[in-house]
């Protein structure tokens, strides 16, 4: 039997060595996996908030009254869209342009936005009617988040445009959104 430079005998420390070696391992590999549950979990929990935002969100879309009445007058247009109260189009634009801040922040991605809630932002960007009575509220700086939102989402929807069907002369053209694709 030998001593080993720390004085434990050799048939000791060789085991001790390998007992030690075997315990560092094993508690690196623990670390390992708990890092990476954690990042799972952290990732999960961020797409479960940002759910949770989208799901408030739509429900000011689905159930506001300002936001229904806008719709429904979006849709119509013409005069009623024209001489509709100005302050319920304003409210409509900010309730937009919390989705851009959304958006832009990383809390809803822009495929969510473009299609859950897209169609009647396009609508009033491209209505003459809706800005009627708005004065120069495509100019306004406190309206540009608005409108380059608005052109963001024409643009991205204009990416997924597809040719469907013809009609006489011209080519009817509709979205194929990439539906499989959404995530929160």
């Amino acid at each position: 039997m030998f001593l080993s430079d720390t004085g434990i005998p050799s048939n000791v420390a060789t085991p001790l060595g390998i007992g030690v070696a075997i315990t560092g391992g094993l508690s690196l590999v623990v670390a390992v996996a708990t890092l990476v549950k954690a990042v799972v979990e952290f990732k999960l929990q961020n797409s479960l908030k940002r759910f949770e935002k989208y799901q408030e969100m739509n429900e000011i879309y689905s159930r506001d009254a300002t936001m229904t009445a806008m719709r429904d007058v979006l849709r119509a247009g013409g005069i009623v869209l024209e001489k509709y109260d100005p302050i319920e189009k304003y409210k409509f634009m900010a309730f937009y342009e919390d989705i851009a801040v959304m958006c832009q922040s990383g809390l809803m991605r822009i495929e969510v936005a473009a299609y859950m809630f897209g169609y009647d932002a396009r609508i009033a960007w491209v209505s003459q009617a809706f800005v009627a009575n708005l004065g120069d509220a495509r100019e306004d700086p406190n309206w540009a988040l608005f409108w380059s939102f608005c052109n963001r989402l024409d643009a991205y929807r204009t990416e997924f445009d597809r040719k469907d069907s013809q009609s006489g002369d011209s080519i009817v053209k509709r979205p194929k959104w990439p539906v499989d694709k959404l995530k929160f």
